[in-house]
Protein backbone atom coordinates (compact mmCIF):
# COMPACT_ATOMS: atom_id res chain seq x y z
CA UNK A 1 0.00 0.00 0.00
CA UNK A 2 1.51 3.15 -0.90
CA UNK A 3 0.71 6.15 1.59
CA UNK A 4 3.12 8.80 -0.06
CA UNK A 5 0.64 11.85 -1.22
CA UNK A 6 2.56 12.08 -4.41
CA UNK A 7 6.68 13.33 -4.64
CA UNK A 8 7.59 10.76 -1.76
CA UNK A 9 5.50 12.65 1.04
CA UNK A 10 3.66 11.29 3.01
CA UNK A 11 -0.27 12.05 3.07
CA UNK A 12 -1.71 14.42 5.76
CA UNK A 13 -4.87 14.31 6.95
CA UNK A 14 -7.28 11.53 7.95
CA UNK A 15 -6.81 7.70 7.61
CA UNK A 16 -9.69 6.70 5.10
CA UNK A 17 -9.66 3.53 7.48
CA UNK A 18 -9.93 4.44 10.74
CA UNK A 19 -11.06 8.33 10.27
CA UNK A 20 -8.06 9.19 12.90
CA UNK A 21 -5.82 12.07 12.64
CA UNK A 22 -2.80 12.42 14.60
CA UNK A 23 -2.37 16.00 16.11
CA UNK A 24 -0.05 17.16 14.10
CA UNK A 25 -2.20 16.49 11.11
CA UNK A 26 -0.18 12.88 9.72
CA UNK A 27 -1.94 9.25 9.54
CA UNK A 28 -2.48 7.51 12.89
CA UNK A 29 -0.55 4.35 13.45
CA UNK A 30 -3.48 2.67 14.20
CA UNK A 31 -4.73 -0.12 11.80
CA UNK A 32 -7.75 -2.26 11.13
CA UNK A 33 -8.33 -5.78 11.91
CA UNK A 34 -11.06 -7.35 11.25
CA UNK A 35 -12.99 -4.47 12.40
CA UNK A 36 -10.66 -3.62 15.74
CA UNK A 37 -8.44 -0.83 15.83
CA UNK A 38 -5.49 -1.14 17.50
CA UNK A 39 -3.65 1.26 19.40
CA UNK A 40 0.02 1.71 20.33
CA UNK A 41 0.50 3.00 24.22
CA UNK A 42 4.31 3.61 25.51
CA UNK A 43 4.78 3.31 29.14
CA UNK A 44 7.82 3.62 30.93
CA UNK A 45 8.52 1.26 33.30
CA UNK A 46 11.00 1.47 36.43
CA UNK A 47 14.12 -1.01 35.41
CA UNK A 48 13.33 -2.92 38.50
CA UNK A 49 10.19 -3.50 37.55
CA UNK A 50 10.96 -4.64 34.14
CA UNK A 51 14.16 -7.29 35.61
CA UNK A 52 11.70 -8.57 38.33
CA UNK A 53 9.21 -9.40 35.13
CA UNK A 54 11.74 -10.82 33.61
CA UNK A 55 12.48 -12.90 36.72
CA UNK A 56 8.92 -14.35 36.57
CA UNK A 57 8.70 -15.30 32.94
CA UNK A 58 6.25 -12.67 32.23
CA UNK A 59 5.97 -10.83 29.60
CA UNK A 60 5.39 -7.14 29.84
CA UNK A 61 2.80 -6.50 27.35
CA UNK A 62 0.91 -9.55 28.73
CA UNK A 63 0.84 -8.65 32.22
CA UNK A 64 0.23 -5.05 31.76
CA UNK A 65 -2.71 -6.05 29.71
CA UNK A 66 -3.99 -8.55 32.31
CA UNK A 67 -3.09 -6.38 35.21
CA UNK A 68 -5.46 -3.03 33.40
CA UNK A 69 -8.19 -5.53 32.37
CA UNK A 70 -8.08 -6.88 35.93
CA UNK A 71 -8.00 -3.86 37.53
CA UNK A 72 -11.24 -2.45 35.46
CA UNK A 73 -13.18 -5.37 35.83
CA UNK A 74 -12.53 -4.84 39.84
CA UNK A 75 -13.71 -1.71 39.21
CA UNK A 76 -16.72 -2.81 37.99
CA UNK A 77 -16.15 -0.69 34.47
CA UNK A 78 -16.25 -3.65 32.26
CA UNK A 79 -18.61 -7.04 32.55
CA UNK A 80 -16.73 -10.41 33.51
CA UNK A 81 -17.47 -11.44 29.31
CA UNK A 82 -15.88 -8.45 28.26
CA UNK A 83 -12.97 -9.07 30.75
CA UNK A 84 -12.62 -12.76 29.73
CA UNK A 85 -12.62 -11.18 25.61
CA UNK A 86 -9.54 -9.33 26.00
CA UNK A 87 -7.68 -11.79 27.55
CA UNK A 88 -8.73 -14.62 25.09
CA UNK A 89 -10.07 -16.80 27.99
CA UNK A 90 -13.42 -18.29 28.45
CA UNK A 91 -16.00 -16.49 31.11
CA UNK A 92 -15.61 -19.22 33.92
CA UNK A 93 -11.92 -19.50 33.08
CA UNK A 94 -11.08 -15.26 33.76
CA UNK A 95 -13.93 -15.59 36.42
CA UNK A 96 -11.59 -18.58 38.11
CA UNK A 97 -8.50 -16.51 37.22
CA UNK A 98 -10.00 -13.32 39.06
CA UNK A 99 -10.97 -15.44 42.02
CA UNK A 100 -7.42 -16.19 42.61
CA UNK A 101 -6.10 -13.00 42.60
CA UNK A 102 -8.36 -12.13 45.42
CA UNK A 103 -10.99 -10.22 43.00
CA UNK A 104 -14.64 -11.79 44.10
CA UNK A 105 -17.31 -12.57 41.51
CA UNK A 106 -19.71 -11.36 43.09
CA UNK A 107 -18.95 -7.90 44.83
CA UNK A 108 -21.99 -7.14 47.11
CA UNK A 109 -21.78 -5.30 50.86
CA UNK A 110 -23.86 -6.80 53.75
CA UNK A 111 -27.08 -5.95 52.76
CA UNK A 112 -27.10 -6.53 49.49
CA UNK A 113 -25.81 -9.98 50.33
CA UNK A 114 -28.69 -10.48 52.59
CA UNK A 115 -31.13 -9.04 50.53
CA UNK A 116 -29.74 -11.54 48.11
CA UNK A 117 -29.95 -14.67 50.67
CA UNK A 118 -33.56 -13.73 51.68
CA UNK A 119 -34.73 -13.67 48.24
CA UNK A 120 -33.33 -17.09 47.68
CA UNK A 121 -35.11 -18.74 50.34
CA UNK A 122 -38.41 -17.45 49.16
CA UNK A 123 -37.56 -19.29 46.20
Amino acid sequence: MNLSGGHGQPRRGRDRRTGARSPNGERSCARVYNRTVMGVVRVELDQDLVDLLEELHRPVKQAARELIVLELYRQGEISSGKAAELLGLGREQFIRQASERGIPYFQLDGEELQRELDASKKL
